[in-house]
Protein backbone atom coordinates (compact mmCIF):
# COMPACT_ATOMS: atom_id res chain seq x y z
CA UNK A 1 0.00 0.00 0.00
CA UNK A 2 1.07 3.36 -0.39
CA UNK A 3 2.29 5.04 2.98
CA UNK A 4 -0.49 6.74 4.26
CA UNK A 5 -3.21 4.92 2.80
CA UNK A 6 -6.09 5.27 4.94
CA UNK A 7 -7.64 1.83 3.56
CA UNK A 8 -7.52 -1.86 4.87
CA UNK A 9 -4.35 -3.81 3.06
CA UNK A 10 -6.94 -6.91 2.55
CA UNK A 11 -10.03 -8.38 3.92
CA UNK A 12 -12.07 -11.44 3.82
CA UNK A 13 -14.79 -11.78 1.29
CA UNK A 14 -18.46 -12.79 2.24
CA UNK A 15 -20.95 -14.63 0.60
CA UNK A 16 -24.80 -13.88 2.40
CA UNK A 17 -26.11 -17.66 2.28
CA UNK A 18 -29.93 -15.55 2.60
CA UNK A 19 -29.54 -13.23 0.24
CA UNK A 20 -27.17 -13.92 -2.04
CA UNK A 21 -25.16 -10.39 -1.72
CA UNK A 22 -21.13 -10.78 -1.79
CA UNK A 23 -19.25 -8.04 0.35
CA UNK A 24 -15.93 -7.14 1.25
CA UNK A 25 -15.40 -7.14 5.20
CA UNK A 26 -12.88 -4.55 5.80
CA UNK A 27 -11.49 -3.55 8.71
CA UNK A 28 -11.85 0.09 7.15
CA UNK A 29 -14.94 2.69 8.13
CA UNK A 30 -16.89 4.59 6.13
CA UNK A 31 -15.06 7.60 8.06
CA UNK A 32 -11.73 5.96 6.58
CA UNK A 33 -13.16 5.70 2.92
CA UNK A 34 -14.54 9.60 3.05
CA UNK A 35 -10.66 10.46 4.34
CA UNK A 36 -9.47 8.11 0.95
CA UNK A 37 -11.96 10.11 -1.75
CA UNK A 38 -11.06 13.41 0.03
CA UNK A 39 -7.61 12.95 -0.10
CA UNK A 40 -6.66 10.56 -2.86
CA UNK A 41 -9.24 10.20 -4.78
CA UNK A 42 -8.17 8.85 -8.70
CA UNK A 43 -10.62 11.13 -9.87
CA UNK A 44 -8.99 14.43 -8.71
CA UNK A 45 -7.41 14.73 -12.10
CA UNK A 46 -9.20 15.31 -15.07
CA UNK A 47 -6.55 14.62 -17.71
CA UNK A 48 -5.72 11.26 -16.64
CA UNK A 49 -9.06 10.00 -14.91
CA UNK A 50 -12.95 9.44 -15.95
CA UNK A 51 -16.09 10.84 -14.79
CA UNK A 52 -14.78 14.60 -16.28
CA UNK A 53 -15.35 13.23 -20.25
CA UNK A 54 -11.99 14.78 -20.70
CA UNK A 55 -11.65 11.46 -22.37
CA UNK A 56 -13.37 10.57 -25.80
CA UNK A 57 -14.34 7.27 -24.86
CA UNK A 58 -15.25 8.15 -21.19
CA UNK A 59 -17.52 10.86 -22.46
CA UNK A 60 -19.55 8.51 -25.03
CA UNK A 61 -19.89 6.65 -21.88
CA UNK A 62 -21.01 9.74 -20.06
CA UNK A 63 -23.52 10.73 -22.73
CA UNK A 64 -25.12 7.09 -22.92
CA UNK A 65 -25.94 7.48 -19.41
CA UNK A 66 -27.17 10.79 -19.55
CA UNK A 67 -29.80 10.08 -22.29
CA UNK A 68 -31.30 7.16 -20.15
CA UNK A 69 -31.50 9.12 -17.36
CA UNK A 70 -33.48 11.73 -19.83
CA UNK A 71 -35.77 9.54 -20.85
CA UNK A 72 -37.62 9.18 -17.30
CA UNK A 73 -37.79 13.03 -17.17
CA UNK A 74 -40.72 15.01 -17.77
CA UNK A 75 -39.08 18.61 -18.30
CA UNK A 76 -35.38 20.35 -18.62
CA UNK A 77 -36.62 22.22 -15.64
CA UNK A 78 -35.97 18.84 -13.48
CA UNK A 79 -34.16 18.84 -10.24
CA UNK A 80 -31.05 16.18 -10.51
CA UNK A 81 -28.75 15.34 -8.21
CA UNK A 82 -25.45 13.30 -9.73
CA UNK A 83 -23.80 11.74 -6.09
CA UNK A 84 -20.33 10.88 -6.76
CA UNK A 85 -19.83 13.27 -10.12
CA UNK A 86 -15.93 13.65 -10.55
CA UNK A 87 -14.99 15.94 -12.85
CA UNK A 88 -18.31 16.84 -13.93
CA UNK A 89 -18.67 14.96 -17.16
CA UNK A 90 -22.25 13.49 -16.39
CA UNK A 91 -23.38 16.75 -15.61
CA UNK A 92 -21.90 18.94 -18.79
CA UNK A 93 -23.64 15.91 -21.16
CA UNK A 94 -27.09 16.58 -18.78
CA UNK A 95 -26.92 19.82 -19.81
CA UNK A 96 -26.24 19.47 -23.70
CA UNK A 97 -29.82 17.54 -23.78
CA UNK A 98 -31.20 20.56 -22.04
CA UNK A 99 -30.80 19.74 -18.13
CA UNK A 100 -29.92 23.22 -16.32
CA UNK A 101 -31.33 22.28 -13.02
CA UNK A 102 -28.32 19.89 -11.65
CA UNK A 103 -25.78 19.77 -9.10
CA UNK A 104 -23.09 17.64 -8.62
CA UNK A 105 -21.86 16.06 -5.18
CA UNK A 106 -18.25 14.91 -4.69
CA UNK A 107 -15.71 14.00 -1.50
CA UNK A 108 -13.09 15.70 -3.47
CA UNK A 109 -12.39 19.32 -3.15
CA UNK A 110 -10.35 19.16 -6.83
CA UNK A 111 -13.31 17.32 -8.43
CA UNK A 112 -16.08 20.21 -7.21
CA UNK A 113 -13.71 22.56 -8.54
CA UNK A 114 -13.12 21.13 -11.77
CA UNK A 115 -17.45 20.62 -11.74
CA UNK A 116 -17.49 24.48 -10.97
CA UNK A 117 -14.50 25.46 -13.72
CA UNK A 118 -17.45 24.25 -16.20
CA UNK A 119 -20.30 26.46 -15.18
CA UNK A 120 -21.62 23.72 -12.95
CA UNK A 121 -23.65 23.69 -9.52
CA UNK A 122 -20.92 21.51 -7.07
CA UNK A 123 -20.61 20.80 -3.45
CA UNK A 124 -17.95 19.17 -1.49
CA UNK A 125 -19.41 16.15 0.47
CA UNK A 126 -19.91 12.74 1.14
CA UNK A 127 -23.23 10.97 0.93
CA UNK A 128 -23.37 10.83 4.93
CA UNK A 129 -23.27 14.25 5.42
CA UNK A 130 -25.34 15.64 2.57
CA UNK A 131 -27.44 18.70 3.81
CA UNK A 132 -29.46 19.35 1.14
CA UNK A 133 -33.47 20.16 1.89
CA UNK A 134 -35.92 17.08 1.52
CA UNK A 135 -38.25 16.57 -1.60
CA UNK A 136 -36.64 18.63 -3.82
CA UNK A 137 -35.00 16.58 -6.11
CA UNK A 138 -36.86 14.16 -9.40
CA UNK A 139 -33.80 12.34 -9.90
CA UNK A 140 -30.69 10.90 -8.07
CA UNK A 141 -28.11 9.80 -9.82
CA UNK A 142 -25.65 6.88 -8.12
CA UNK A 143 -23.60 6.10 -11.20
CA UNK A 144 -19.97 4.07 -9.82
CA UNK A 145 -21.05 4.99 -6.45
CA UNK A 146 -22.81 1.71 -4.67
CA UNK A 147 -19.74 -0.47 -4.78
CA UNK A 148 -17.52 1.98 -2.87
CA UNK A 149 -20.16 2.80 0.24
CA UNK A 150 -19.29 1.07 3.68
CA UNK A 151 -22.88 1.77 5.10
CA UNK A 152 -25.20 1.36 1.98
CA UNK A 153 -28.33 1.56 3.99
CA UNK A 154 -27.14 4.23 5.94
CA UNK A 155 -26.69 6.04 2.81
CA UNK A 156 -30.39 5.21 1.39
CA UNK A 157 -31.69 6.30 4.35
CA UNK A 158 -30.73 9.77 3.89
CA UNK A 159 -31.12 9.67 -0.05
CA UNK A 160 -34.76 8.67 -0.50
CA UNK A 161 -36.26 11.44 1.18
CA UNK A 162 -34.54 14.20 -0.75
CA UNK A 163 -36.92 12.59 -3.97
CA UNK A 164 -39.84 14.24 -4.85
CA UNK A 165 -43.21 12.42 -4.88
CA UNK A 166 -42.75 10.13 -8.12
CA UNK A 167 -38.62 10.99 -8.34
CA UNK A 168 -36.63 8.17 -9.42
CA UNK A 169 -32.92 6.78 -8.29
CA UNK A 170 -30.79 5.92 -11.19
CA UNK A 171 -28.25 3.49 -10.29
CA UNK A 172 -25.34 1.80 -12.27
CA UNK A 173 -23.28 -0.79 -10.30
CA UNK A 174 -20.36 -3.60 -12.09
CA UNK A 175 -22.10 -6.29 -13.15
CA UNK A 176 -20.28 -8.90 -10.54
CA UNK A 177 -21.90 -12.25 -12.12
CA UNK A 178 -20.02 -11.07 -15.66
CA UNK A 179 -16.29 -10.31 -13.63
CA UNK A 180 -14.58 -13.58 -14.89
CA UNK A 181 -16.12 -12.63 -18.42
CA UNK A 182 -13.84 -9.09 -18.15
CA UNK A 183 -11.02 -10.34 -16.56
CA UNK A 184 -8.78 -7.44 -17.32
CA UNK A 185 -6.22 -7.96 -14.52
CA UNK A 186 -6.42 -10.05 -11.66
CA UNK A 187 -8.60 -9.41 -8.71
CA UNK A 188 -9.60 -6.40 -10.37
CA UNK A 189 -12.63 -5.74 -8.46
CA UNK A 190 -11.06 -7.29 -5.56
CA UNK A 191 -9.37 -4.11 -4.31
CA UNK A 192 -9.03 -1.39 -2.08
CA UNK A 193 -12.12 0.47 -3.09
CA UNK A 194 -14.58 -1.44 -4.08
CA UNK A 195 -16.57 -3.49 -0.97
CA UNK A 196 -19.85 -4.51 -2.67
CA UNK A 197 -20.48 -6.76 -5.46
CA UNK A 198 -24.14 -6.84 -6.92
CA UNK A 199 -25.97 -8.73 -9.43
CA UNK A 200 -29.03 -7.21 -10.45
CA UNK A 201 -31.15 -9.14 -7.69
CA UNK A 202 -29.05 -8.24 -4.81
CA UNK A 203 -29.70 -4.65 -6.26
CA UNK A 204 -33.19 -5.04 -6.63
CA UNK A 205 -33.54 -6.46 -2.80
CA UNK A 206 -31.02 -3.26 -1.50
CA UNK A 207 -33.67 -1.00 -2.90
CA UNK A 208 -37.00 -2.72 -1.61
CA UNK A 209 -35.74 -1.63 1.96
CA UNK A 210 -36.64 1.90 1.10
CA UNK A 211 -39.69 1.17 -1.10
CA UNK A 212 -38.78 1.16 -3.90
CA UNK A 213 -38.71 -0.92 -7.07
CA UNK A 214 -37.53 -0.89 -10.31
CA UNK A 215 -39.57 0.09 -13.80
CA UNK A 216 -36.42 -0.57 -15.64
CA UNK A 217 -33.71 -2.43 -15.86
CA UNK A 218 -30.79 -3.54 -17.79
CA UNK A 219 -27.55 -4.57 -18.24
CA UNK A 220 -24.83 -3.18 -20.82
CA UNK A 221 -20.74 -2.86 -21.43
CA UNK A 222 -19.58 0.23 -21.15
CA UNK A 223 -15.56 1.29 -21.82
CA UNK A 224 -12.83 1.06 -19.01
CA UNK A 225 -10.29 2.05 -21.28
CA UNK A 226 -9.67 2.65 -24.80
CA UNK A 227 -9.27 -0.85 -25.55
CA UNK A 228 -10.91 -2.75 -22.80
CA UNK A 229 -15.05 -3.21 -21.82
CA UNK A 230 -16.46 -3.73 -18.20
CA UNK A 231 -19.90 -4.85 -17.48
CA UNK A 232 -22.50 -2.95 -15.78
CA UNK A 233 -25.89 -3.26 -14.61
CA UNK A 234 -28.22 -0.26 -14.57
CA UNK A 235 -31.83 0.43 -13.73
CA UNK A 236 -34.49 3.07 -12.82
CA UNK A 237 -36.07 2.44 -9.42
CA UNK A 238 -39.05 4.52 -8.17
CA UNK A 239 -41.71 4.25 -5.06
CA UNK A 240 -45.22 2.72 -6.15
CA UNK A 241 -44.09 1.39 -8.98
CA UNK A 242 -46.10 -1.48 -10.56
CA UNK A 243 -43.08 -3.47 -11.21
CA UNK A 244 -41.41 -5.29 -8.37
CA UNK A 245 -38.77 -7.69 -9.87
CA UNK A 246 -38.06 -10.96 -10.40
CA UNK A 247 -36.41 -12.29 -6.79
CA UNK A 248 -33.47 -15.11 -6.84
CA UNK A 249 -29.99 -14.88 -6.28
CA UNK A 250 -28.78 -14.86 -9.65
CA UNK A 251 -25.88 -17.41 -8.59
CA UNK A 252 -23.83 -14.57 -7.95
CA UNK A 253 -21.45 -16.89 -5.41
CA UNK A 254 -20.67 -19.25 -8.11
CA UNK A 255 -19.91 -16.83 -10.70
CA UNK A 256 -17.44 -15.09 -8.21
CA UNK A 257 -15.64 -18.27 -7.45
CA UNK A 258 -15.06 -18.47 -11.11
CA UNK A 259 -13.67 -15.35 -10.63
CA UNK A 260 -11.57 -16.09 -8.26
CA UNK A 261 -9.83 -19.17 -10.20
CA UNK A 262 -9.59 -17.55 -13.48
CA UNK A 263 -8.20 -14.25 -11.49
CA UNK A 264 -5.40 -16.64 -9.74
CA UNK A 265 -4.90 -18.03 -13.22
CA UNK A 266 -3.88 -15.23 -14.37
CA UNK A 267 -1.67 -13.96 -11.64
CA UNK A 268 0.48 -17.14 -12.22
CA UNK A 269 0.86 -16.17 -15.80
CA UNK A 270 1.45 -12.21 -15.00
CA UNK A 271 4.28 -14.02 -12.54
CA UNK A 272 5.69 -16.61 -14.88
CA UNK A 273 6.05 -13.43 -17.35
CA UNK A 274 7.51 -11.38 -15.31
CA UNK A 275 10.01 -14.08 -14.00
CA UNK A 276 11.41 -14.39 -17.24
CA UNK A 277 11.29 -10.39 -18.19
CA UNK A 278 12.34 -8.78 -15.10
CA UNK A 279 16.63 -7.75 -14.90
CA UNK A 280 18.45 -9.28 -12.38
CA UNK A 281 20.27 -6.73 -9.80
CA UNK A 282 20.19 -3.58 -12.22
CA UNK A 283 16.99 -2.20 -11.41
CA UNK A 284 13.45 -1.30 -12.81
CA UNK A 285 11.01 1.85 -12.98
CA UNK A 286 7.06 0.76 -12.15
CA UNK A 287 4.66 2.68 -14.17
CA UNK A 288 1.45 2.70 -12.49
CA UNK A 289 0.51 2.67 -8.55
CA UNK A 290 -2.60 1.37 -9.10
CA UNK A 291 -4.52 -1.88 -7.62
CA UNK A 292 -2.54 -3.89 -9.86
CA UNK A 293 1.17 -2.77 -8.55
CA UNK A 294 -0.63 -3.38 -4.96
CA UNK A 295 -0.98 -7.06 -6.62
CA UNK A 296 2.13 -7.72 -8.18
CA UNK A 297 4.28 -6.17 -5.31
CA UNK A 298 2.14 -9.07 -3.02
CA UNK A 299 2.02 -12.01 -5.61
CA UNK A 300 4.52 -11.61 -7.91
CA UNK A 301 8.39 -11.71 -8.72
CA UNK A 302 7.99 -7.91 -9.05
CA UNK A 303 8.18 -8.24 -4.98
CA UNK A 304 11.81 -8.96 -4.91
CA UNK A 305 12.76 -6.63 -7.77
CA UNK A 306 15.11 -3.72 -7.56
CA UNK A 307 12.50 -0.71 -7.96
CA UNK A 308 14.21 2.48 -8.20
CA UNK A 309 11.34 4.64 -9.06
CA UNK A 310 7.19 3.85 -9.42
CA UNK A 311 5.66 6.22 -12.10
CA UNK A 312 2.46 8.13 -12.27
CA UNK A 313 0.21 10.24 -14.75
CA UNK A 314 -1.58 11.31 -12.18
CA UNK A 315 -0.24 14.03 -9.75
CA UNK A 316 -2.26 12.26 -7.24
CA UNK A 317 0.31 10.35 -5.57
CA UNK A 318 3.39 12.27 -6.50
CA UNK A 319 6.01 12.45 -3.76
CA UNK A 320 4.42 9.64 -1.80
CA UNK A 321 5.96 6.52 -0.61
CA UNK A 322 5.63 2.95 -1.80
CA UNK A 323 7.34 0.61 -0.30
CA UNK A 324 10.18 3.28 0.57
CA UNK A 325 10.25 4.70 -3.03
CA UNK A 326 9.10 8.30 -3.93
CA UNK A 327 6.71 8.43 -7.00
CA UNK A 328 7.01 10.33 -9.47
CA UNK A 329 6.40 11.82 -12.40
CA UNK A 330 6.83 11.08 -16.53
CA UNK A 331 9.09 13.99 -16.49
CA UNK A 332 11.13 12.49 -13.76
CA UNK A 333 12.41 9.67 -16.24
CA UNK A 334 14.61 11.33 -18.17
CA UNK A 335 18.24 10.02 -17.31
CA UNK A 336 16.97 6.92 -16.32
CA UNK A 337 17.87 3.75 -18.18
CA UNK A 338 16.25 1.34 -16.43
CA UNK A 339 13.93 -1.04 -17.79
CA UNK A 340 10.12 0.49 -17.55
CA UNK A 341 7.20 -1.97 -16.30
CA UNK A 342 3.84 -1.20 -17.50
CA UNK A 343 2.04 -2.24 -14.41
CA UNK A 344 -1.70 -1.85 -16.39
CA UNK A 345 -3.63 -4.15 -18.42
CA UNK A 346 -6.18 -1.50 -19.04
CA UNK A 347 -3.74 1.11 -20.64
CA UNK A 348 -0.77 -0.50 -21.50
CA UNK A 349 -0.93 0.68 -24.82
CA UNK A 350 -1.11 4.17 -24.27
CA UNK A 351 1.77 4.32 -21.34
CA UNK A 352 3.50 2.95 -24.42
CA UNK A 353 2.51 5.34 -26.95
CA UNK A 354 3.41 8.23 -23.94
CA UNK A 355 6.65 7.11 -23.15
CA UNK A 356 7.58 6.47 -26.71
CA UNK A 357 6.62 10.28 -27.34
CA UNK A 358 8.15 11.51 -24.61
CA UNK A 359 11.49 10.26 -26.75
CA UNK A 360 12.59 7.48 -24.02
CA UNK A 361 14.20 4.42 -25.32
CA UNK A 362 14.07 2.13 -21.90
CA UNK A 363 13.01 -1.33 -22.66
CA UNK A 364 9.57 -1.95 -22.50
CA UNK A 365 7.89 -4.83 -19.82
CA UNK A 366 4.66 -5.61 -20.77
CA UNK A 367 1.80 -7.64 -18.91
CA UNK A 368 -0.65 -8.14 -21.86
CA UNK A 369 -0.14 -9.03 -25.63
CA UNK A 370 -2.99 -8.13 -27.28
CA UNK A 371 -6.22 -6.08 -26.76
CA UNK A 372 -8.65 -8.71 -24.44
CA UNK A 373 -11.77 -9.55 -26.64
CA UNK A 374 -14.64 -8.10 -24.10
CA UNK A 375 -17.62 -10.63 -23.67
CA UNK A 376 -20.96 -8.24 -24.67
CA UNK A 377 -23.67 -9.06 -22.86
CA UNK A 378 -27.27 -8.32 -24.79
CA UNK A 379 -29.03 -5.53 -23.71
CA UNK A 380 -31.69 -6.63 -21.46
CA UNK A 381 -35.37 -4.74 -20.81
CA UNK A 382 -36.96 -7.05 -18.02
CA UNK A 383 -39.19 -4.42 -16.86
CA UNK A 384 -40.94 -1.68 -19.21
CA UNK A 385 -41.23 2.05 -18.90
CA UNK A 386 -43.55 3.85 -16.93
Amino acid sequence: MIAGHPLASGYDVVACHTCGFVYADTSATQEDYNEFYEQMSKYSDPATATGSGALAWDAERLHDTAAMVARFLDSGESRILDLGCAGGGLLSCLRALGFNNSIGVDPSASCVAEVKTKGLEGVQSSIGSLTLPPRSFDCIVLSGVLEHVRDLHGALKGLVPLLKTNGFLYIEVPDATAYAEYLYSPFQDFNTEHINHFSPSTLRSLVKRFGLCPVFEGRKSIRSSATSFYPDIYGVFRADSDGAGEDGTDGLTGRIKLYIAASRQMMNELSERLDLDLPGSGGVIVWGVGQLTMKLLKYSPLAQSNIVAFVDSSPVNRGRLLRQVRIVGPEDLRGLPHPIVIASLLHQSEIAQQIRSMGLDNRLILLRDRPEIPFIHQETQPRSES
